[in-house]
């Protein structure tokens, strides 16, 4: 039986405190066939943003995240704390909107110095709601350009070395395809494993251009296998390489080694997912 993924032509992430604006958002962006995921707290925030960002071939059903839309109306307190935490984990955000009252929005550049791309002051009315977020509701709307300098210390231990949400998928594909699981993995590190070894070679001879290109394939093939750790230290190597940084990378590449040693050490012991629901129904 051939399985069909739907993808939404753009996705916008919403954490509401209460539940009331994603209704009117949902209704209002349905025309200009854009999804709209409604969280209700941090967690649940940051854990679907973070899986929107390692999401191999789209299989998923979900778009990268283009826009991510701030609930102010209810608690601007819990808001902030989630902005901030975004802001120190990942080195560059989508566009970052909050969602707020008319009064509140009389103090834009307090909220934009705090991270915001945009106020907009929320309405129930489908008009203003589409003419307001429209430019976010395209495959390629622009970053934030909020982004942060983050340092060695900021470390992603707090990501999984591997998303076993992604190893359920790929293991269950392959026992649809009667193939082993075992060498699709094995072949992803083998590949893997070279651009590893050809990036530190490039690094030692100084060619910044095949280092770049390498961080990319780096960052591209950890994240379809859902390699949180490696895919987050690839994003900023490539980073600190296209701002010109050229010693600041060379800080980064150690630790983006140390990610791709623990990830090959931790899929040589991967245990097979036994008794696990079903990822495609």
């Amino acid at each position: 039986m051939k399985h069909t993924y739907p993808v939404a032509a753009s996705s916008l992430l919403l954490l509401q405190h209460q539940p009331v604006i994603a209704p009117a958002l949902t209704q209002a962006l349905s025309p200009l066939n854009c999804q709209v995921k409604a969280t209700s707290n941090a967690s649940q925030f940051i854990h679907y943003y973070t899986e929107s960002r390692l999401n191999p071939f789209l299989i998923f059903g979900q778009n990268p995240v283009s826009c991510l839309l701030l609930d102010l109306l209810h608690s601007s307190k819990k808001t902030l704390e989630v902005l901030a935490e975004l802001r120190q984990r990942f080195s560059e955000l989508p566009p970052v909107v909050g969602l707020c009252h008319q009064q509140t929005a009389r103090h834009t550049s307090k909220y934009l110095e705090k991270g915001f791309d945009e106020m907009i002051v929320f309405s129930t009315k489908e008009r203003h709601l589409q003419t307001s977020l429209m430019k976010y509701t395209g495959r390629h709307a622009s970053k934030s350009g909020k982004n942060q300098n983050v340092s060695l210390s900021d470390t992603f231990d707090h990501l999984p070395v591997i998303n076993l949400k992604t190893y359920g998928l790929f293991a269950e594909l392959a026992s649809m395809q009667q193939f082993p699981v075992e060498s699709l993995f094995f072949s992803f590190m083998e590949e893997m494993d070279g651009f590893i070894n050809r990036l530190i070679s490039h690094y030692e001879q100084g060619n910044s251009r095949d280092c770049e290109k390498l961080a990319v394939s780096i960052r591209s093939l950890s994240g379809t296998l859902g390699a949180s750790q490696l895919n987050q230290a690839a994003r900023f190597f490539e980073v600190k390489l296209k701002e010109k940084q050229w010693q600041e990378a060379g800080r980064w590449l150690p630790y983006l080694i140390e990610k791709y040693l623990i990830l090959k050490d931790y899929m040589e012991g991967m245990p097979a997912l036994v008794d696990r629901k079903p990822a495609l129904v």
